[in-house]
């Protein structure tokens, strides 16, 4: 009698156990996120877990469900090397994903940055963005580690300029280094947009380049690749290409600050066929937003080129034409007028090298700043010596010492597929090697969960640099 009470016992303590290993088993495998950190912006509306019926290999995917608007998202911490271009890729699935734009004085801003995403926290670097409802795709970011040892990558539902609502899943993600370019040359692409035809705030407008135009757009170009080899005094060279695109575009972009503009998003679709048939290291669209002969004019804040956005982590600017190009010597050369009709090209790509030394913690005057060191702007050519002297490091300050551009501005390009020929990868997103091991570190993290170190609050304050001329 007391052999069956105890194996009755026996078998009541393995089944408790059993079941609690099946229940401990369902929580990791739905709710373990190896090690990623969870934050949000609002603190509510939004699920993580582990799916195992959608998925796109034989590891459940990550998922974040974000029932209300929000900007989500799991990042983890690795260690980098110091200057170094590093890859980051995984594949993704949304469903049902709307965004939830930012508003500035009644318009809504570009949501260019919002979707599903790769993102490193901290900064304004992102990839491209997914939303709607879209089968399983690659997502590719590339970045540069520059003075750091460590950055947070991130995987992300939402962004810099707005909320989402939807669903995302992550899967495959992976981290690879690459090895460095050290070339000075520039590619640079000049993209033409024929025709800008849109409805905004119930008006149609309809406008088009002309032939004298592109032909100023293709000389100021030319102008533009000899002018930076000089006054970087041979530090850089440039080499260009046009893309004249009969092409209608139908959507543009718009904040308070710059009112209408071009953004990268905007011609995704009509030149991303172009920019994976070569590499290039700068990007200019070319547009007319105004004819003053047709009376039609796209309101835009008192800019005629826009610099510091990034297509994909590749310079990007607008280039603007004059409503009256009749009465304007903008972009016409003249010796008595202008002898540098191609400065809003210098302009505009200097504020690509600008931010590109700033992010590496480069105390340099600001772009903007002639004035402070005792360069007039009155002219049309009056700024040349200050583009010069500045991105020669030629600047004398009030200390007596010269400040500018470093040169190492000049091998500072963006990264390529090119840089990822031999790559080396990174162990970021090692999945468990046993239930054992999972277990013991997701009671890990529940621990830090418990001690509040996991709960974090995202803070979105990083956004597209956008500046005008």
């Amino acid at each position: 009698m007391r052999n069956g009470t105890k194996v009755v016992s026996n078998f009541l303590v393995f089944g408790v156990i059993a079941v609690f290993f099946v229940i401990v088993y369902m929580f990791y495998a739905k709710y373990y996120f190896n090690d990623f950190i969870k934050a949000q912006v609002n603190s509510n509306g939004t699920s993580f877990y582990r799916d195992n019926k959608v998925r796109y290999s034989k590891e459940r995917s990550y998922c974040i469900e974000n029932s209300q608007p929000n900007d989500a998202v799991f990042y983890k911490s690795v260690s980098v090397e110091e200057n170094t271009p590093y890859r980051v890729t995984c594949m993704v699935k949304t469903e049902n994903v709307e965004v939830e734009a930012d508003s500035e004085g009644g318009e809504a801003v570009s949501n260019d940055n919002v979707g599903a995403c790769i993102s490193m926290i901290g900064t304004g670097e992102q990839s491209r963005t997914v939303s709607g409802t879209e089968n399983w795709q690659e997502l590719v970011f590339y970045f540069n580690s520059k003075d750091s040892n460590s950055v947070d990558i991130g995987f992300r539902l939402g962004g810099v300029n707005g909320n989402c609502t939807g669903k995302a899943w992550f899967s495959d993600i992976r981290l690879e280094k690459g090895i460095s370019d050290d070339d000075n040359n520039w590619n640079v692409a000049c993209f033409i947009i024929n025709n800008i035809d849109v409805t905004l705030g119930g008006k149609r407008y309809n406008v088009s380049m002309t032939e004298e135009d592109k032909t100023l757009i293709k000389e100021n170009l030319e102008r533009f690749g000899t002018t930076c080899e000089e006054f970087s005094g041979g530090e850089m060279t440039v080499t260009s290409k046009v893309f004249d695109l009969d092409v209608s575009l139908r959507e543009i972009s718009y904040d308070e600050k710059n009112g209408y503009f071009i953004s990268p998003e905007n011609v995704r679709d009509i030149i991303s066929r172009f920019l994976e048939e070569n590499e290039y290291d700068h990007i200019f669209v070319a547009i007319r937003m105004g004819d003053v002969n047709q009376n039609v004019e796209i309101p835009v804040n008192d800019w005629i080129g826009l610099g510091g956005m990034e297509f994909d982590g590749i310079g990007f600017s607008d280039i603007r034409m004059p409503n009256d190009l009749k009465n304007s010597y903008m972009y016409k050369y003249n010796s008595r007028y202008d002898t540098f009709p191609e400065e809003v090209f210098v302009h505009e790509f200097l504020h690509t090298l600008e931010r590109n030394l700033k992010e590496r913690n480069y105390n340099i005057p600001a772009l903007h700043d002639n004035s402070l060191y005792g360069y007039s702007s009155q002219g049309a050519d009056s700024l040349k010596e200050w583009y010069r002297d500045y991105m020669s490091k030629s600047i004398k300050n009030d200390e007596g010492n010269y400040v500018g551009l470093d040169k190492i501005v000049y091998t500072t390009k963006p990264i390529h597929e090119s840089n990822f020929e031999f790559p080396a990868e990174i162990d970021f997103n090692k999945e468990p090697k046993s239930f054992f091991e999972g277990i013991f570190r997701m009671f890990k993290n529940i621990k830090s969960d418990i001690s509040g170190k996991n709960d974090i609050n995202l803070n979105r304050n990083n956004s597209v640099v956008i500046t005008t001329d």
